[in-house]
Order: C-alpha cells, then structure tokens, then sequence
C-alpha cells in the first residue's frame, strides 16, 4: 500500500467522515511542514492534506500522521500516547514563520503531564492535555477562517467568562493538485488549543441523570449572555421575515430529500413555517447549540464550547447572520431529548413544559432580541426535521423521537401523517 492509499484509507474509514454512502476517492495528499521537527524529537509529526474526490467536488481532509526516528512508514499521531506529547512539545517550541505552517500562541502553552483523547466526537478530534489545554483538529478543511477560532478569539479579547480562553491557532497553507501555475493556495485553521474546563460536565448529561440538578433559568440567562456578546461584536441587522421563511420552507424541503418519511407531510409541515414578523433581528449566533455545548463547571458557572456551527457547511455559509431564536430552538429540542430518554411519562412531560419556560425566561432576560415564541416554534420544526435526517443515518433507535415531536410541533396526527419507513 502507497501512501496516497493509506491516508484515503484512514480518511475514508474515519468516525468524522463526513462523505456519507458518495463514491469516493482520496486523488493527492500535501504534507505540511513538522509541528514535531523529527531532528529535535525523536518523532516526526505533522499535518498532511488529503484531497479526497466526490462526484462534481473535491473536498480536504487533515490527519495528524507520526513518524518514528529514520522510519517513512506512517502511523495515526493521535493513538500514542508519546506521540500526543511529542506533538505537544512541537506546539511549544519555536518555528519559522516563513513557513507554509503558522502557529499564534495567544498565551504561553503550560508543560503538561498527559494527554487524552475525547471520545465520541463525530466531526473533528480534540486531545486534552493534562487539565489545562484542550487542543481541537479540525478534520474537515475550508478555506478561510474557522468560526471556531474567530469567536474564541474575539470573546477571548474581550475576556468573556461563558467561553473558554483561547490559547493558540494553527494555520496552514497549501495548493490542491487542481491548482495552475497561477492559482493562489488554499488556506485553512488547522488547529487550536482553549482552555480547558477540569472537572466540568455537560448540561445533556446532567439533565439526563437528574434533570432536576440543572438550573436552566441560569443556563438560558448564559446562552442569551453570549448572543449579547455576539451582537455586540458583530451588532444587529433586521431582515425580512419573508427572508427568514424562505430560509426555513429550503432547509425542511432539503432535509426531506434526505427522509423519506418527511415526504407525504412535506408540504402540511411548510405551511406552519410562516412568519409573520415583517422584520427579524438577526447577527452571528452559536448554529449549533444543544445541551452537550454547554459545560457546568465545579464553581457551578456555565460555559458554552464549539462554535464552529455546521462542520459541513462552507464557510461563507456559516458566517451568515441569522436569528438568535435558533440557537434557543436548539437547546429546547435537546430538552425534549431529555424527557424522552427519561420515559416521556407524564411526570417527564410537565417537566419539560417547565424546563421550556424556564430556560426561555432566562434567555430572554439577557438576550439582545425579544423573545418570539411564533419564530422559535418555526425553528424547533426545522431542527425537528433535520433530526429526522440525522437518526435515520446514525441512530435510528431513536428515529421515533424527532418524528412523534415534529407532529406534535407541526400540529399533524401523527398516527396518520408520519410513518417511520424502512
């Protein structure tokens, strides 16, 4: 096996994949310049590009690939430990600026005494490093800035207690093998490294063992503390509520031609995405906020990570402004999640109905928008119905849940509208 074929391998068979059932084919790899100088250490690490060919597109890929003393064969850097920590210590050395590869350290990266890989991560790979650092690979490459970084660095500036600090970004620069002679290259956030939260848990996971140890007044006063944040740093543009609409009606109609059984109730779910609003407040927003992006702390403060919105998407895409009331609609659809893994008993259904009220209230107490209850129904039914899509490809155990709620959101007779189809 060359090795173009063992990176399109380990591309093509990874958990953050994103290329789905698409005919693929890894078609060049770029090497970047050492993070680990393989002279200094006595392991080589680096990033490497790989360009990965879809029917009508081309899309990149990073791996962290090691190299032992004198050896060409490579191997995952992120499976040993040694080599986690020889990459740590590259991270913490000088190197060229002149180079294809650019590291911005915002504060000094510590001596740490460990590193670990966070499990269960479906679109990039974070390592922890002792209990300070938390280093995040992006997997999925675009060029321009990542999201990520953008807001960690400006809510970093402005010293935000909700967010973790940001501590360093590396950047790369390379040209794809479509490049001419006079193609500029492509260049892309690699990486980053944020404070980590020792000893914080997940709001998804709390609510999930006792829903009653989550304050979700306070967790929604967090969430629309940081839309405040966001709004100042990027401020407030109103937009046609027709415009907003037509947003909703494309992204349900996409995510129907992902789910079948979205089709025969297609068209009574649009007509419940109206909006009514003639104008629509709308800035910069997490885009993909649910429980599991908000961190307790043992200080019992909220924290929110991971914005980095859509993985997927472009990244002009993801810069786009849109409404603050997504977000909420988000984390009240990850509520519901709750109720349901709880039983959905009645006890777990009043809960929920006041959990919905408490979190809202908060939110609207610090939020830099009015709270529209009509506009966060129309985004809970999008969210609803591109969860349909996403269990059906990934967990289909719990297919039932988006769907049952979906015809509850869309006001549909469920029994009679939404069949689950093979």
């Amino acid at each position: 096996m060359n090795h173009l074929q063992w990176c399109g391998e380990q591309v093509l068979s990874a958990s953050w994949f994103d290329g789905g059932d698409e005919p693929a084919r890894a078609i060049a790899v770029s090497a970047l310049p050492w993070w680990t100088d393989p002279a200094v250490h006595r392991v080589g690490v680096r990033s490497e590009v790989v360009e990965v060919q879809f029917p009508g597109r081309i899309a990149h890929y990073q791996l962290l690939v090691a190299y032992g003393p004198g050896q060409t064969e490579p191997r995952d850097a992120l499976r040993d430990p040694a080599d986690r920590m020889a990459l740590w210590q590259g991270l913490r050395g000088d190197r060229d600026p002149a180079t294809t590869l650019h590291l911005r350290t915002v504060e000094p990266l510590p001596d740490v005494p460990d590193s670990a890989v966070v499990e269960g991560e479906q679109s990039n790979t974070s390592i922890r490093y002792g209990e300070v650092s938390l280093l995040k690979l992006f997997r999925r490459l675009w060029h321009g800035h990542n999201p990520d970084v953008e807001v960690h660095d400006r809510f970093t500036r402005r010293r935000s207690t909700r967010t973790a600090r940001l501590q360093a970004v590396g950047r790369g620069t390379w040209w794809p093998s479509t490049a001419g002679p006079h193609d500029p290259p492509l260049r892309a956030d690699l990486a980053m490294v944020v404070q980590q939260f020792a000893g914080a848990t997940d709001a998804w996971t709390r609510a999930a063992a006792d829903p009653s140890s989550v304050d979700l007044r306070s967790l929604g006063s967090a969430v629309g503390e940081v839309h405040t944040m966001l709004a100042q740093i990027h401020g407030v543009q109103q937009i046609p509520g027709s415009q907003v609409e037509t947003w909703l009606i494309d992204r349900v109609r996409r995510h129907a031609t992902e789910a079948t059984e979205l089709e025969p109730v297609l068209e009574p779910i649009v007509a419940q995405l109206r909006v009514s609003a003639p104008t629509v407040p709308v800035t910069h927003v997490h885009g993909d906020a649910h429980l599991g992006q908000a961190l307790m702390t043992p200080e019992r403060e909220w924290k929110l990570i991971d914005f980095e919105q859509e993985p997927t998407a472009p990244i002009s895409r993801r810069s786009e402004p849109t409404s603050p009331l997504r977000d909420v609609a988000g984390f009240l659809r990850s509520l519901s999640y709750v109720a349901w893994m709880r039983g959905h008993t009645d006890t777990e259904r009043a809960w929920l109905d006041q959990a919905r009220h408490e979190f809202m209230a908060g939110w609207e107490a610090t939020s830099p928008v009015p709270l529209d209850r009509a506009l966060v129904r129309a985004h809970e039914i999008e969210r609803a119905a591109y969860e349909v899509t996403y269990e059906r490809s990934h967990r289909t155990e719990w297919l039932h849940i988006p769907l049952t709620d979906l015809g509850t959101l869309a006001h549909l007779d469920t029994r009679a509208d939404l069949r689950e189809t093979p």
